[in-house]
């Protein structure tokens, strides 16, 4: 035992190793294990608000960005554009099915998936209406948020554009500062979202 266990706190085990921990049940700060100084319970102002907020912008910023063009290039009088669909769509065309098929799973699909799960159990901790499918949900989205991998597509159409800078002339699309915006609001979201907070909301509707 690494902390003293008082009748008013809760006994949460750390996730990384495990100890279990005493700790306040009205916390205004950030609590870390003391045996491994990993971060148990993370206090942010606004709470599942705050978290809700950023997750519907992140929500709206990854729409527009599969709407809309991510670059555009222009050479030889010839002007292409696409989306991120497009480009999984021109890696399949070029035979490389199977990183198609990666690419439009982990900057579409997943992070599609992991929005909509993510938000419909904030929006149902929120209206105190819990589902039976709730729990479902929640797994899905811890299950899924690992390959969510828009940054590092980000990172590698940066490159791509880096390099064609002196062959074409290459214009940054609306998608793709949509997808910036979208990875931004995302990490804040996700830094926002405590599952501890999150299931105390839930048995408040109990």
């Amino acid at each position: 035992m690494i902390h003293p266990i008082a009748a008013s706190s809760r006994t949460i085990a750390c996730r990384d190793c495990d100890a279990l921990l005493s700790v306040p049940p009205r916390i205004r700060a950030t609590f870390h294990c003391p045996r491994c100084h990993s971060v148990v319970v993370r206090h942010g102002a606004g709470g599942l608000d705050s978290a809700l907020a950023f997750y519907l912008t992140a929500s709206i910023f990854f729409i527009v960005a599969n709407l809309f063009p991510i670059v555009q290039i222009e050479a030889g009088g010839i002007t292409v554009q696409t989306t991120l669909i497009g480009a999984a769509r021109a890696l399949q065309v070029e035979h490389m099915t199977l990183i198609a098929l990666v690419v439009i799973l982990t900057t579409v699909v997943v992070p599609t998936i992991e929005l909509f799960c993510t938000t419909l159990v904030l929006l149902i901790a929120k209206t105190r209406h819990p589902l039976d499918a709730l729990a479902y949900f929640f797994r899905l989205r811890q299950m899924l948020k690992p390959w969510n991998m828009v940054e590092i597509f980000i990172l590698g159409a940066l490159v791509a554009i880096v390099k064609l800078g002196g062959l074409a002339s290459v214009v940054l699309g609306t998608g793709l500062w949509s997808l910036s915006v979208f990875m931004i609001a995302h990490a804040a979201a996700s830094h926002r979202f405590d599952p501890l907070e999150f299931w105390s909301e839930i048995r408040k509707s109990l």
